[in-house]
């Protein structure tokens, strides 16, 4: 089976949340939605920077990260969190779960999470990418 090679992949600068300076162990969700076209991945794009800008004020975030495959159908995030329960608070916050309802038909969404003792943004970036790359190998 081939492997997918995501190249190259475009990282949105990280948008800081209102915990940004946060010391103490985080949670990472790494997400992938595989559309059925460019053109929905690039209008959900649109989306997805409209929500990039209510994250200063999203309890419990520390830093979001958009990223997109340029040559797939293929965007998501990485998002950093304080807890798990900050993650489950936003993905059933209504606006958000509008957004998924909406375009439940328009692709597939993959999605991990990890925790780790601090937030690196670099190191985030690093684990999330060798991800995107290797989906069947350790996050």
């Amino acid at each position: 089976m081939a492997v997918e090679r995501l190249t190259p992949i475009d990282w949105a600068p990280w948008k800081a949340g209102p915990l940004e300076d946060f010391g103490g162990p985080i949670l990472v969700s790494l997400t992938d939605f595989r559309y059925r076209t460019a053109e929905d991945r690039d209008a959900a794009a649109e989306i997805g920077l409209e929500l990039r800008r209510t994250w200063p004020v999203l309890h419990g975030a520390l830093g979001l990260c958009l990223w997109s495959a340029r040559d797939y159908p293929r965007a998501g995030s990485v998002a950093v969190w304080q807890s798990a329960e900050d993650l489950r608070r936003f993905v059933r916050w209504p606006v958000h779960a509008a957004i998924m309802s909406a375009w439940r038909d328009r692709g597939t969404v993959v999605s991990c999470q990890w925790e780790a003792p601090s937030f690196d943004p670099v190191a985030v970036l690093a684990r999330a990418e060798r991800h995107l790359h290797h989906p069947k190998g350790n996050a």
